[in-house]
């Protein structure tokens, strides 16, 4: 770690030595799975500290829900996942609290200026030369600052890990921060490095529906049919069911898995690298097997499904295992994919009607209006950008309705992309046009506009990924 991000740290100790225990802090994070895991480090650490505190998850932090606080009698708050992006307003927002952020996302510069001498302690490793992209998210300030505050807190490295994942973090490997929080987990035996086959969903579901529905991993002649897959695990010896139930991957021996393994490779040695199907999993090692709190990725997606369908204490209670809420939390998971199979579904439906999708050369508009839940929509976002629909490189935004609040969610994807395009930026430039509020990063972004300025907002998107396809097009 260096040197400034640990005095930074110190800050922010002295910032909660400074909070008498009878005061309340207000804990506030971001709904998805890094800011579900951000906010349970906290309130693992607040507890053995004997702090009080309210949490509440949000799903952005606009004026809206600035102007909410403003109105609580809290004194103290503290904003995991969020608030770097919005310092300008939070300053002026809530001058009269006492701040701490613990963010990774990117900031203006020009609003540093306000931190002199400002109400707010700000923690974010990108100010030290921290790519957070790649070494470090929201999940992973919390928990450094945590360990900062009581090594004990070691015991929530895996929490972090899991963060990273759900923030697109680990790229076959972790990097940074993110590898010493691995490192972390390994040494307190929280979780164990497996080698094998890169499966998303491989603890809970069946080898059949495993290789029929994936579409990260393609299998020539076996993806997209359940019957494929079934013959194809006959063809190399591999019986697909047991003697009551379907086989998963963790009912395999390690010669039957090793035999799948370089079967499923034969079947991709026309593709430009087979082998991509191998990596590291990343397995709780005090979960139950095919539970899916066993893979980290697995938990992640729980983790997401709680945040997106507002089951905001489950998923932190899944954190901080309970059972109780780990129970809940596959009910959750249950219902989310039922609800991403149905934005697919509707995607499928309708993907040639030009009123509710705009297709263009390099780029996609989707409206689902009320159509799709709103906190979904960045999902079925990068599902559509990892489908292989599109060619490399062609940009996905996609908008859904937030009836009560007569607003409208963005999100903005990049199929296959690989070169580190700036996509905050992009949604940035068309916000502009609007008054939107946007943030992100450049990898995934978004936003949020009033619904009355839908069809300016669609304009001007049009026009200004047109101009950034044509800018592709001539690098």
């Amino acid at each position: 770690m260096k040197p400034e991000l640990d005095i930074a740290l110190e800050k922010g100790i002295e910032f909660l030595k400074s909070i008498d225990k009878k005061e309340i802090i207000r804990l506030i994070s971001h709904l998805d799975s890094d800011g579900i895991c951000a906010a349970a480090i906290m309130v693992s650490a607040l507890k053995k500290e004997d702090r009080r505190f309210k949490l509440s998850i949000l799903n952005q932090l606009g004026d809206n829900e600035l102007d909410i606080l403003s109105k609580e009698d809290q004194k103290y708050y503290i904003f995991t996942d969020l608030g770097s992006g919005q310092l300008k307003n939070i300053s002026q927002k809530l001058p009269d609290k006492k701040i701490l952020i613990l963010d990774h996302h990117a900031f203006d510069e020009n609003s540093l200026q306000i931190l002199n001498n400002s109400n707010i302690v700000h923690i974010n490793p990108k100010l030290y030369g921290y790519n957070c992209n790649e070494e470090i998210s929201g999940s992973g300030v919390a928990y450094i600052f945590s360990k900062k505050i009581n090594q004990t807190n070691i015991d929530m490295s895996h929490i972090a890990i899991i963060g990273a994942i759900g923030d697109s973090q680990e790229k076959k490997g972790f990097l940074g921060l993110n590898n010493d929080m691995l490192e972390d987990a390994i040494k307190s035996n929280l979780i164990s490095l497996e080698k094998g086959i890169r499966w998303f969903g491989i603890e809970t579901k069946s080898l059949v529906k495993l290789m029929s529905n994936s579409t990260d991993l393609k299998i020539p002649g076996v993806n997209g049919s359940e019957d494929r897959s079934y013959n194809f695990l006959k063809q190399i010896g591999i019986a697909p069911r047991g003697k009551v139930t379907w086989k998963k991957y963790s009912d395999l021996t390690d010669e039957e898995k090793e035999k799948l393994k370089k079967a499923i490779i034969e079947k991709r040695k026309d593709e430009k690298t087979p082998e991509d199907i191998l990596g590291v999993r990343y397995i709780l090692v005090n979960q139950e097997n095919s539970s899916p709190t066993k893979d980290a990725k697995e938990f992640s997606t729980l983790l997401n499904a709680c945040g997106r369908l507002g089951h905001y204490a489950i998923g932190v209670g899944a954190c901080l295992n309970d059972s109780k809420s780990k129970e809940e939390a596959y009910e959750v998971l249950k219902e989310y994919r039922r609800k991403i199979t149905e934005g697919m579904n509707w995607y499928e439906e309708n993907k040639f009607n030009e009123k509710k999708i705009l297709l263009k050369d390099g780029y996609i508009i989707i409206n689902a209006k009320d159509e799709i839940i709103p906190t979904i929509i960045g999902t079925l976002s990068s599902i559509v950008s990892y489908s292989g629909y599109f060619q490399k490189k062609t940009f996905i935004l996609s908008m859904a309705r937030i009836i009560e609040k007569n607003k409208t969610k963005i999100s903005l994807r990049c199929s296959k992309r690989d070169d580190g395009a700036d996509l905050r930026s992009i949604i940035s430039e068309i916000m502009k046009t609007v008054n939107g509020e946007s943030g992100g990063h450049v990898n995934a972004a978004g936003g949020t506009i009033l619904t009355s300025v839908e069809e300016d907002f669609i304009e001007n998107a049009d026009r200004i990924l047109q101009k950034h396809v044509m800018i592709e097009t001539i690098v």
